[in-house]
């Protein structure tokens, strides 16, 4: 799958995460999903760089790899940020 580069994505901003996909049961409508684990403490400054990022963090699932990466193109950098 895609879950390479998405962490990728998501290392070039700074932004520990984990990444997986899950498929899902047709009761849930088939397919399946990428889902993006950011944890609190890396989701706190994210909003710090940028309070406007909530609703994105929210979801933090995407059904294709283009939505993935849509959802990270809006999240803020933390490259440079520091990590304490």
């Amino acid at each position: 799958m895609s879950s390479r580069k998405i962490r990728s994505e998501l290392k070039k901003k700074g932004i520990p995460a984990e990444v997986h996909w899950e498929y899902m049961s047709d009761c849930y409508g088939g397919g399946g999903a990428y889902f993006i684990d950011i944890d609190a403490d890396t989701e706190n400054k994210l909003l710090d760089a940028d309070p406007d990022c909530e609703p994105q963090l929210d979801v933090g699932y995407a059904e294709s790899l283009e939505e993935a990466l849509e959802f990270i193109d809006q999240l803020p950098s933390l490259k440079g940020a520091s990590h304490a």
